[in-house]
């Protein structure tokens, strides 16, 4: 099922699957929009009310001018109340997660039930600057000789071999190029804000946060270091590494992501059995 919600910042396009049990609310990275979900979907809607949301300003969803991550956590915020999504799991992926903490912030712990992160990433400027992420596209401007283009391919080939891209298929590295192309053309929509997205000064936030945490990822993953650096952050959070799948895993192994994500709620009361 697909369908819009209105917020202050327009249209919210969303992916859902599934109409029993608590409900999960699933955040994307920059470089997909609910796409990243549309594997896992309908695993997760077997147990659960799963939402992949379209960030506003990308995908499906109405472009407001130059949004911020506060904004982009508010009107978040807006769609899941005019949906009537209550208490649900958060998921997120890189920019998924700090937008999630950033809706944490503005809506208070009590508005979520748990927290699954892949990725957290930088949560302040600080650890951005002590933790230099090897992805050298991200801070290159598309230009006409393809730049950045071939530098992420040299990226995600070394996550995504040439063997098994996992969703090239599904028009996986069009849509990377499209992202990368475009941006100069449409920059209302492309790409997602660069330096409030990487030092939005959360760190506080995360540690915080009263509810289960769960660290879900694997060693290639692009911010994996962060979730094992953050595990001890919190008292609430729990690492889980996982090892010879390959980074993303909801694309990967979507119905290994699901049951994974299954046992740890149930195991902290968030998930009936």
């Amino acid at each position: 099922m697909r369908g819009y919600v209105d917020t202050a910042a327009g249209q919210v396009h969303f992916r859902r699957e599934g109409d029993v049990g608590p409900a999960i609310v699933l955040l994307h990275c920059a470089n997909f929009n609910s796409n990243l979900y549309e594997r896992t979907l309908p695993y997760l809607g077997d147990r659960m009310q799963a939402w992949a949301f379209d960030a506003p300003g990308v995908g499906l969803s109405d472009a407001p001018p130059e949004p911020t991550v506060p904004q982009i956590a508010q009107w978040l915020l807006e769609a899941l109340d005019a949906l009537g999504i209550e208490r649900p799991v958060v998921a997120g992926l890189h920019t998924g997660c700090r937008i999630a903490i950033q809706m944490i912030e503005i809506a208070g712990d009590d508005r979520f039930a748990a927290v699954v992160f892949s990725g957290i990433g930088p949560l302040s400027d600080e650890y951005r600057k002590a933790h230099p992420v090897n992805a050298p596209h991200l801070y290159l401007e598309p230009d006409a000789e393809g730049t950045q283009w071939m530098r992420a391919i040299e990226r995600y080939r070394l996550i995504y071999p040439a063997e098994n891209p996992p969703t090239e298929d599904r028009g996986w590295l069009q849509h990377l190029f499209a992202l990368s192309s475009l941006s100069k053309v449409v920059p209302e929509r492309l790409p997602w804000p660069g330096g409030p997205v990487e030092g939005v000064g959360l760190d506080p936030v995360f540690r915080a946060f009263s509810k289960p945490i769960y660290l879900y990822n694997t060693p290639e993953d692009l911010f994996s270091e962060s979730d094992i650096d953050m595990a001890s952050w919190n008292p609430n959070a729990e690492l889980n590494i996982v090892e010879g799948v390959g980074s993303h895993l909801m694309l990967r192994e979507p119905k290994r992501y699901a049951d994974d994500v299954f046992d740890f709620l149930e195991r902290h009361g968030v998930l009936g059995s």
